[in-house]
């Protein structure tokens, strides 16, 4: 586990060189936050059927959506895949530990780096744009737990998608589609509640949904009760079968292993 951590403080140490990426990356998210704010703010004031919630609720389910984006694991699948082409993956697994354990770990540098540079500025740009709700007591609480379960099921994703690499060897058209489907199927931009009621029964069935739309509903109070034990349930058992599915694929790709490197 040190060994873990230890990575995990050096990637940190790593990302604070990426100043200006930092600069774009709050930029982007607060400009993405006023379009949204605009755009609900007009929805609302046509008055359009179906909206179950308050504005208010609905400019912090933008704001929490822009801020979990910038936390979870999106784009590592592009490490897997320059290091499958170069020949480093055969190190790594040779390596005494864990290769989707030691990418996890990797990738919770971003996370913590995300948390402190990232997501203050936003949540603050955010206040003065606008007013937006903050859970206390145990729903700050089951907010928590259910992004990071949000967060496991992003990673396992994106690794799934970097493990195709082995067979592919370039992955880039497959992590787009990927960030495409989660965009769209998570509730990322438009909460799955608006949804026609036969899609909406469909996607909540799926993994996507526990990334954004059940951890904000969480935020908002949207779920409660038992319709917010069923969500953390659907998070959990996603998370545990999507990582011990890619536990299992990279024990089947190591055997068949092909590099174009060195």
């Amino acid at each position: 586990m040190n060994a873990y951590l230890a990575l995990t403080w050096m990637s940190f140490k790593n990302r604070k060189v990426y100043k200006l990426n930092v600069f774009f990356r709050v930029c982007s998210s607060v400009l993405l936050i006023v379009v949204l704010r605009e755009i609900w703010t007009a929805v609302y004031g046509s008055g359009a059927s179906g909206l179950t919630v308050t504005l208010a609720d609905m400019l912090t389910y933008s704001v929490i959506a822009s801020i979990i984006r910038t936390l979870i694991p999106s784009d590592f699948h592009y490490d897997i895949s320059q290091r499958v082409q170069t020949g480093d993956i055969v190190l790594d697994l040779q390596k005494p530990w864990s290769y989707l354990a030691m990418t996890f770990f990797r990738t919770l540098a971003d996370l913590l780096f995300g948390l402190v540079y990232v997501v203050i500025p936003i949540a603050a740009a955010s206040l003065l744009l606008f007013p937006i709700g903050v859970p206390t007591g145990a729903q700050a609480v089951w907010f928590v737990l259910s992004g990071l379960l949000g967060y496991g099921i992003a990673f396992s994703l994106t690794f799934l998608v970097g493990l195709l690499a082995f067979l592919f060897t370039e992955v880039g058209g497959f992590g787009m589609i990927k960030s495409t489907i989660l965009e769209i199927c998570s509730g990322a931009m438009i909460p799955l509640w608006l949804f026609p009621a036969g899609a909406a029964k469909v996607l909540e069935l799926l993994p996507f949904q526990g990334v954004f739309s059940i951890p904000i509903s969480i935020y908002i109070g949207k779920l409660q009760g038992a319709a917010m034990w069923h969500g953390l349930e659907l998070q959990l058992i996603w998370a545990a079968s999507l990582l011990a599915l890619a536990q299992v694929l990279l024990v089947v790709f190591n055997r068949l292993l092909v590099t174009t490197g060195g």
